[in-house]
């Protein structure tokens, strides 16, 4: 089912348009709003095509996505196919010393819109990135992300919770502080019907109990951050590829995230292949089907913080780690090159000692 919904202003007389779309008149203004049970790509051209009757520079507004425009530039924004810069839109505010972002559009989709949380310190441009993301993957996708489980993006699990996590004085500072980076009165009633859904940050990636969940994508975004600047100081291109935590890798028997190893991407074998691999240094030490073992990735990688912001690199890179310094070989070249700035932003805190499952510990405060 999608759902659009555009105001004309200084709306001209129109004649009635074809179901399921439907007008109505607030002052010079006219609303037209349709709800179809069909792909949200039928949706969009049955209203541009009604959008085309007006004269191709009269001013319009997309109600989900508070975008103002020319009639023109909407119906031909809706007659190409959806993407996040044409469906969705983003702002945030700061309340109570935190950066809330809130993620607008996916009632096209029938589906509530996204609320993140940050902590001070994450560059506000992550999670923008982050958001847009998610948003491709929810656009990309037939059907939502899970309720009951996180959901693998990036190198950090995201569930979503609703807004039972926060009580009624919250959520009025919360509407009050988002509606006036609006168009006016755009979004007033639908900041709570259905109420918008958090993303939330599992405590360790196999636990989805809501009790476990932390409020904030701080981890994920740092992480995002942290693999930008790697990929930009080897030229190695833009964040594009990352792996998911629940990826598959491959590590030698002998592997300690903590001590010296290398790691080397490849080009993944399947959708839940990462396509890293990881060994020991050890020269009489042979890498095979008896020395290696599949583990998600979180296994490999979640005692290093430092190990992470390489994941990011496409495949065919190589990382070593050896006395304590990195080296990195772009594809093609057996000689690395020292990474003097890896110390410079690690994301996260290392874990002091790997859990049972291999899992990286919460984040205190997210």
């Amino acid at each position: 089912m999608a759902q659009l919904s555009f105001l004309i202003r200084d709306a001209p007389d129109l004649p009635p348009p074809p179901p399921p779309l439907a007008l109505s008149r607030r002052g010079a203004d006219l609303r037209v709003t349709g709800v179809w049970d069909a792909p949200l790509a039928a949706a969009r051209a049955d209203l541009a095509a009604f959008l085309e009757l007006l004269p191709d520079d009269h001013p319009v507004v997309d109600l989900l996505t508070g975008l103002g425009e020319t009639a023109g530039e909407a119906a031909r924004r809706l007659s190409r196919p959806a993407t996040p810069a044409t469906a969705l839109h983003a702002r945030h505010a700061v309340i109570e010393g935190r950066v809330w972002v809130r993620l607008f559009g996916l009632y096209q989709m029938a589906v509530p819109d996204l609320v993140c949380a940050v902590e001070p310190d994450v560059p506000l441009a992550a999670v923008y990135d982050l958001l847009t993301r998610l948003g491709a993957a929810l656009l990309a996708r037939e059907a939502g992300f899970p309720d009951d489980r996180p959901v693998p993006f990036g190198y950090w699990l995201l569930g979503f919770g609703d807004a039972s996590i926060a009580d009624d004085d919250f959520w009025g500072l919360f509407r009050e502080a988002l509606q006036s980076a609006h168009l006016a009165g755009a979004f007033d009633d639908r900041m709570e019907t259905p109420a918008p859904r958090f993303v939330i940050e599992a405590a360790t990636p196999d636990e989805a109990e809501p009790d476990k969940w932390l409020v904030g994508a701080s981890r994920a975004a740092r992480t995002f951050v942290a693999q930008a600047r790697a990929l930009a100081r080897f030229d190695a291109g833009r964040l594009s590829d990352a792996p998911c935590a629940h990826d598959a890798a491959i590590i030698c028997d002998r592997f300690d995230a903590t001590g010296d190893f290398f790691a080397y991407r490849e080009p993944p074998r399947g959708d839940l292949d990462s396509g890293w691999r990881f060994g020991c240094l050890a020269a009489d030490h042979v890498h095979d089907e008896s020395t290696t073992r599949l583990v998600p990735l979180h296994q490999a990688a979640g005692r290093n913080h430092e190990l992470v912001q390489y994941l990011g690199f496409p495949p065919g890179w190589v990382v070593t780690r050896e006395d304590g310094a990195w080296w990195v070989s772009e594809p093609g070249e057996p000689n690395g090159h020292e990474d003097v700035a890896s110390l410079a932003a690690p994301p996260w805190e290392p874990v002091d000692q790997a859990p049972d499952d291999g899992a990286p510990a919460a984040e205190e405060g997210a």
